[in-house]
């Protein structure tokens, strides 16, 4: 990953379009199923996540240094089923966090610091099965507007 050498190594601004198909079952329980992540630690990593309960879903995007945003949006699109379709973008700057789904709504919130991640893996979807048929990583170009567009 490219990293900035001015102090620690950070990638300073990141914006995430992932768009594909993801299978999981109803477990009517609370379940978190990664869409990506790209994580040093706990407290250090980025991440897009859908929180399950009895088959609706909460789209989250992980912020190591401060915590997540949540919004809730239609359920149906991420109802449990075989190759559920979903269109995701996710952004992170050293002031906000922004997170919109393709068809749904977006929402921004302002952050304070931003992980450290140098050495960081990128994952995708471990819990369930997934086909990805778009992915876009954009340094240095992350906020709201960004990610309204590729999800629009």
């Amino acid at each position: 990953m490219p990293t900035r050498q001015d102090g620690q190594q950070v990638i300073e601004d990141l914006t995430v379009y992932l768009e594909g198909r993801m299978t999981y079952a109803d477990l009517n329980t609370y379940s978190t199923l990664n869409l990506w992540e790209l994580r040093k630690d706990a407290a250090n990593r980025l991440g897009a996540k859908v929180d399950t309960v009895s088959g609706t879903g909460d789209l989250i995007a992980v912020h190591g240094a401060d915590g997540v945003l949540t919004y809730t949006f239609d359920t149906s699109t991420w109802a449990p089923d075989m190759g559920v379709q979903f269109g995701v973008a996710t952004s992170f700057s050293t002031t906000e966090t922004a997170v919109a789904e393709k068809g749904g709504f977006s929402t921004t919130k302002a952050v304070s610091g931003f992980p450290y991640l140098g050495g960081a893996a990128l994952t995708f979807s471990p819990e369930s099965p997934m086909t990805i048929s778009s992915l876009e990583l954009r340094l240095g170009a992350s906020g709201i507007d960004l990610v309204r567009e590729l999800v629009a």
